[in-house]
């Protein structure tokens, strides 16, 4: 049990980061500020254009990916996790 609330933690940490906020720390803009508010690779399109957007795009594809592909080889077991000692 204490293993799927791992990988659920994980999982969530990973999606919680969202790419435009990321791009736009690095490019000196908050995208939240701009056009509709919301910080999806649409409004980084609006306002930012056409490669800020595929980046944020293609960085919050391959967040998705990358956990679910590490998740699968956890189950796998191609990955180990140690367990914590039980007490």
């Amino acid at each position: 049990m204490l293993e799927l609330g791992v990988k659920v933690l994980i999982a969530y940490l990973v999606g919680a980061l969202p790419g435009s906020l990321l791009l736009g720390l690095l490019r000196g803009v908050d995208i939240r500020a701009m056009g509709s508010g919301n910080a999806g690779a649409t409004n980084a399109l609006r306002t930012q254009g056409k490669w800020f957007a595929l980046l944020v795009l293609l960085i919050d594809i391959g967040k998705g990916a990358a956990v679910v592909l590490a998740l699968l080889e956890i189950a796998a077991g191609t990955i180990a996790i140690r367990r914590l000692p039980r007490v």
